[in-house]
């Protein structure tokens, strides 16, 4: 099977028909009947090929410059142009029994002791088998693949590696990666897979700029498959940036793994319930593989910054991607985080596009919240994004502001409840974070308003005075919205539990507590108003 040639990505058309294609026919049908998504049975699945043909895209089809990128927006290449565009680079996507083989070690010659299964980001450990506790996710579900999803597998292992034991090395963006796309709006005139794709497709310069070295014309320094793996024991070498092409950000390899190809079967796929002559029942792996060190910067990932170490990838923590995370992947606010630079180049050349001013995208970001080796959820959420033209650093600061604000309501609630609930909150066990994201939830959709009016009237309004009316009036909006929620999350939750355990008084203390911090000074000033004056 050949992973730019054959037909192995599931999509689903603008009528809601779902199909099998090759990547350069992803643009078939644009303008009629489009493909709209990838269409795979599992998140991460489909998260990862669409990386895959972003990556496809900057490989063999990166525009030169910013009027290429233009063209190709307003007018796709046909199906026919991509194949062609596509051909050379087919002899490095071969997926199969012979070596090399896409993701596989070249070299690896080990037992095929491991269950197909194990690719799984998902799928319980070895210790967690041991001791009895794969409650959740249960061993034994997936014994079996078609080739197709052993890819699929094999590309969202690689891309999005956790660490895996002694010497099993983690992602080029370390262990779970948070991933974000630039898209447009949901069922806009734009919202085709080609698009959505080439949003977040970098000109070769810019993409050449991120790091690596382009000199380099060796296979294996773009795609670590075609050579012997760089082994990182303790008489191997740690792979930096100044060793491969740039390209490698998007093919990394940091997992020695082989696929049993010799012992197939015949069957039912486990994950698509689809026949297959060609089932994988298991893989061989060696601890050791690449080891990515130094100033990475994949193109996909916002990062944090630290004077005294190389740039960090994001990850997703417990509780999800809510609007708190907003300013923190979309822009460079504070001196120590920095947006993907897909994200970045939308805001300083592709907003610039007629269509994309008058139909903003989202960011569609996801990913793995990993502990260490295991998988506690996977996480997505899709958000606006504004272009602001005028004041970009007045408007990061006022919803910094906001998004401030609603921290510290959050935690106002959060300690009201627990003094409603327990005779000593600050003694009490249990985990009771689940309250600032239910908070964090119940206000995303007013913060999001707020957003949207913030950017409009930084935006266009031009007499200072009639803006710093509307920025008051905004952050006026913006603590009531919030002093709302704040109320209403506790009456909900202040005495929803057993009789017996709750008490009237303790709850209307708390009340009166949370009231006093709900209109006192501190989340005033927080969101940019002043002071409450005292009366005489």
């Amino acid at each position: 099977m050949n992973l730019v040639k054959n037909r192995w990505i599931p999509v689903r058309t603008s009528d809601g028909k779902s199909r099998w294609v090759a990547p350069w026919q992803i643009t078939e049908g644009v303008g009629d009947s489009p493909l709209v998504a990838v269409d795979a049975p599992r998140a991460d699945f489909t998260g990862a090929l669409m990386q895959f043909l972003i990556g496809v895209l900057q490989t063999a089809f990166a525009p030169e410059d910013m009027s290429e990128w233009k063209r190709c927006f307003r007018n796709p290449p046909s199906p026919e142009a991509l194949q062609e565009t596509f051909k050379p680079f087919e002899e490095y996507f071969e997926f199969g029994p012979d070596r090399p083989s896409f993701m596989e070690d070249l070299e690896l010659d080990q037992k095929f002791d491991k269950p197909i299964g194990g690719l799984l980001i998902d799928a319980p450990g070895g210790n967690t088998l041991k001791e009895n506790k794969d409650f959740f996710v249960k061993r034994g579900s997936v014994r079996q693949v078609c080739p197709e999803f052993a890819a699929m597998a094999l590309l969202t292992l690689q891309i999005n590696a956790p660490s895996g034991g002694v010497g099993h090395r983690t992602s080029l963006r370390g262990g779970g990666p948070l991933t974000t796309l630039v898209v447009n709006t949901p069922h806009g005139a734009f919202d085709t897979l080609w698009h959505n794709l080439w949003l977040n497709v970098l000109t070769r310069t810019s993409f050449e700029r991120l790091c690596g070295d382009a000199s380099l014309t060796e296979a294996g320094s773009r795609f670590p498959w075609m050579a012997a793996s760089r082994v990182s024991d303790k008489g191997g070498v740690n792979t930096t940036p100044g060793k491969m092409h740039p390209l490698v950000l998007y093919w990394a390899m940091p997992r020695r793994i082989r696929l049993d190809w010799s012992h197939t079967t015949t069957g039912i796929c486990d994950i698509t319930g689809r026949h297959s002559d060609q089932l994988l029942t298991g893989f061989a792996t060696q601890n050791y593989g690449a080891n990515y060190e130094g100033a990475w910067r994949h193109p996909l990932s916002p990062y944090r910054e630290n004077a005294n170490s190389p740039p960090s990838a994001q990850h997703p923590q417990p509780g999800g991607i809510h609007y708190r995370h907003w300013l923190g992947v979309t822009a460079n606010c504070d001196g120590q985080s920095r947006p993907a630079a897909v994200v970045d180049t939308w805001h300083k050349d592709y907003c610039t596009v007629e269509p994309l001013r008058t139909q903003l995208p989202q960011l569609w970001a996801f990913g793995y919240d990993m502990d260490n080796m295991k998988a506690r959820c996977w996480y997505e959420s899709l958000m606006p994004l504004h272009y602001v033209r005028n004041d970009t650093e007045k408007f990061q600061h006022r919803v910094g502001k906001l998004i401030e604000a609603s921290e510290l309501a959050s935690s106002y609630v959060h300690g009201g409840l627990r003094q409603a609930w327990f005779k000593r909150p600050a003694d009490a066990k249990g985990d009771t974070s689940f309250l600032r994201e239910a908070f964090w939830q119940a206000t995303e959709s007013a913060f999001y308003k707020r957003l949207a009016v913030l950017a409009g009237a930084i935006d266009t309004i031009e007499d200072e005075d009639v803006l710093d009316g509307m920025l008051y009036e905004t952050a006026t909006a913006w603590l009531q919205e919030l002093q709302h929620a704040a109320r209403q999350m506790f009456d909900q939750w202040a005495a929803n539990g057993y009789f017996e355990a709750e008490n009237p008084a303790r709850i209307s203390l708390a009340h009166n507590d949370l009231e006093k911090k709900l209109n006192g000074n501190k989340l005033r000033t927080t969101v940019g108003l002043p002071n409450k004056r005292k009366t005489a």
